[in-house]
């Protein structure tokens, strides 16, 4: 991804903006007037849950006292606190993270605000990676889909495999496009349509009519509500905005090739749970069903016992 110019850290800059994220609500304005790739690098470690589980809690005296009772230790904005029970898979202490939800939310909105093309050139690349790993490796390793036996539920061909990435990527850029058109940044529009040109490349026709017909198409299928770029680095285990990879026919049904172009979005985490193993149309009309049930009967949960 060309479009934005990589930026390098200047001496110490790292250390003071480290400084600045042990409490990132407190020091917001400050973070503001640093946008740059490296204070994205920063928040992604707060906004990305990693491997350690991390725990958003609303009351930073819940997180004050979790930190004095188990004999936490901070690093950062988070509270790292190690149980005491061995981990059945390893014979290492299990770690927790926990992070005051008004940090997290603090650090989402600086990262919606910035505008620099160095923090876009980190956004672009992170994306890029996301897409890579999603159209052509199985979920969890870099295992090649085509590699698979044709009956694993993550076999693709690797044509499938590109369409994937190209329709992926396209609705990326779509996203970006809305972003910057959103902060009056317009000296990039060519060269983003020079890029989804590229990805429609992969298109079938029908795909490129139903992507012309498709408005807006940054949206979550399922809700239908508008995805925007910060959504991508949500916490993906307690934001229930984070996006994730969907199939419009559900690919554990194995009926013909699911991993292709015309079957791949991004949905939330959330609407993809909801989603199931139906396509969105099914899933929809069940919901209708179940809402005109419950209007029907109304069940009082509070007497359950």
């Amino acid at each position: 991804m060309n479009i934005f110019t990589k930026r390098i850290a200047e001496r110490g800059e790292r250390g003071r903006i480290k400084e600045l994220i042990e409490t990132v609500n407190n020091n917001k304005e400050h973070l503001l007037n640093l946008d740059s790739g490296t204070l994205f690098d920063e928040l992604l470690v707060i906004l990305r849950p990693g491997r350690t589980t991390t725990l958003l809690l609303d009351d930073l005296a819940d997180v004050k006292d979790l930190n004095q009772k188990y004999d936490g230790v901070k690093k950062g904005a988070h509270i790292y606190i190690q149980l005491k029970e061995l981990s059945p898979d390893s014979n290492k202490y299990p770690e927790l993270k926990i992070l005051w939800k008004k940090d997290y939310e603090t650090a989402i909105e600086i990262v919606k605000s910035l505008e620099s093309s160095s923090h876009y050139y980190v956004i672009m690349k992170n994306l890029l990676e996301k897409v890579e790993l999603t159209a052509f490796c199985k979920g969890g390793d870099r295992r090649a889909r085509w590699k698979l036996d044709p009956i694993h539920p993550e076999y693709a061909e690797e044509k499938g495999c590109y369409g994937v990435a190209a329709k992926l990527m396209y609705f990326i850029l779509d996203i970006l496009e809305g972003d910057l058109r959103s902060k009056n940044i317009t000296q990039f529009n060519t060269e983003l349509e020079k890029c989804k040109e590229i990805c429609k490349s992969e298109f079938n026709e029908r795909e490129i009519a139903f992507i012309s017909q498709l408005l807006p198409k940054s949206v979550c299928p399922m809700c239908l509500e508008r995805l925007e770029l910060v959504d991508f680095f949500r916490n993906g285990r307690n934001d229930p905005k984070a996006i994730v990879f969907g199939h419009y026919e559900y690919r554990g049904a194995r009926t013909g090739d699911v991993h292709i172009g015309k079957n791949a979005f991004w949905i939330h985490r959330t609407c993809n749970s909801i989603q199931g193993i139906y396509t969105i149309e099914e899933i929809i009309n069940l919901l209708n069903t179940m809402v005109g049930k419950h209007k029907q009967l109304t069940i009082d949960w509070e007497k359950r016992g």
